[in-house]
């Protein structure tokens, strides 16, 4: 089994996250550490 952690519009409820149709949803996660999720204007983490 292979493991993705999504952001944004991948996210449940977003339009992009139709992508994902066929993938299974296992729980919500968060870093142990806050980190900022944008590198010049281009979100990332």
């Amino acid at each position: 089994m292979q493991y993705i952690f999504v952001y944004g519009t991948l996210r449940r409820g977003f339009w992009n996250n139709k992508l994902l149709k066929n993938s299974k949803f296992i729980g919500k996660g968060r870093t142990k550490e806050k980190y900022a999720m944008y590198a010049d204007i281009i979100p990332m983490l």
